[in-house]
C-alpha cells in the first residue's frame, strides 16, 4: 500500500508538473499531495500492526489498544475522504491522487470499522 501511495504521489506530481498549474490549484495540491502521502505511510504501518492483531484472532482485537487504533483509523480515512471532497470543490485539479484518496479512503474505514465490530463484539 505504501509503495502504491508513493507510485501515485509521483505520478501526480508528473503530472502537475506538465500541467504547470500555479495559484490557488498550486497551493492546494501541494497540501493535499502531503497529506495524502503522510496519510499512506501512517494508514500502512497502523494496519500492519493491526493485521497481526486480526491473525491472533478476535480476542486480541477486544483489547482496548486496538479497539481505539480501529477507531482512529475509522476516523482518519473519513477525515481524509471529507478533506479530498473539500479540495475538489475549492477547485483542485490533481485527478489522479484525487482519486486514489477517494478510493483509499472508503477501503481503509471499512476495514478499520469492521476491525472495530469484531473486537467490540467479541
Amino acid at each position: 500500500m505504501a509503495l502504491g501511495g508513493g507510485g501515485l504521489l509521483v505520478l501526480s506530481g508528473a503530472i502537475s508538473g506538465a500541467m504547470q498549474v500555479e495559484g490557488l490549484d498550486m497551493a492546494i495540491g501541494s497540501h493535499t499531495i502531503v497529506t495524502f502521502g503522510a496519510f499512506c505511510l501512517l494508514i500502512a504501518c497502523v494496519l500492519n500492526v493491526l493485521q497481526a492483531a486480526a491473525v491472533a484472532g478476535p480476542k486480541r482485537l477486544s483489547s482496548r489498544t486496538y479497539q481505539e487504533m480501529n477507531l482512529s483509523c475509522a476516523l482518519g480515512s473519513l477525515i481524509m475522504f471529507i478533506g479530498i471532497l473539500v479540495s475538489i470543490s475549492m477547485g483542485f485539479t490533481g485527478t489522479v491522487l484525487s482519486w486514489a484518496c477517494l478510493l483509499l479512503s472508503p477501503l481503509v474505514f471499512g476495514s478499520c470499522a469492521t476491525g472495530f465490530w469484531v473486537g467490540y463484539k467479541y
